[in-house]
């Protein structure tokens, strides 16, 4: 072997790692940004399912210093855990039956400190818009946080529920 050979197979071995670094790189990026975003989707979908299975109406939903919480005369529980993630917007509206257009939504105050509750009472729909975002790591510049945006109803169906 020459050392011409030597230095094109070193060339071409470089070459190739180089490569193989920055694809493996990226889906180690990637990966990670797509774990954040169903992890997202997960915690909104552990909401939705909280409020889907509250029989005790009325009950208030309350958001507080990072704690969204789902609370009745009788119980208070804690769906979500925000570690790590917050809300970018909450909106609830809530209206009975037919009375839809009289209803105007209501947006959680999403200040740290600040304790604001939205009360579902007895027979009411809700209509909830939410978004979350996560945090990053190590954010770099212009990098956008992953979010994941929900927006759904709950009707209410009193033959459904046990009595």
């Amino acid at each position: 072997m020459t050392l011409v050979e030597l230095l094109a197979g070193l060339a071409i071995l470089g070459i190739v790692t180089i490569l193989a670094s920055t694809f493996l790189l990226q889906s180690i990026k990637y990966n990670a940004k797509a774990e954040k975003n169903v992890n997202l989707s997960q915690e909104a979908n552990i909401f939705v399912t909280a409020l889907r299975n509250q029989e005790v109406r009325p009950f208030e939903i309350c958001y507080s210093t990072g704690q969204l919480t789902i609370e009745t005369p009788s119980q208070k529980r804690s769906p979500m855990d925000l570690n790590d993630r917050y809300f970018e917007t909450l909106r609830i509206r809530t209206y009975l039956k037919g009375e839809k257009t009289n209803s105007t939504p209501v947006e959680l105050a999403l200040n740290p400190g600040t304790p604001t509750c939205k009360v579902v009472k007895k027979k009411e729909t809700i209509e909830l818009d939410l978004t979350l975002k996560a945090t990053l790591d190590h954010p770099k510049k212009n990098e956008k946080e992953p979010s994941f945006r929900l927006k759904t109803t709950i009707d209410y169906f009193e033959d459904f529920l046990l009595q």
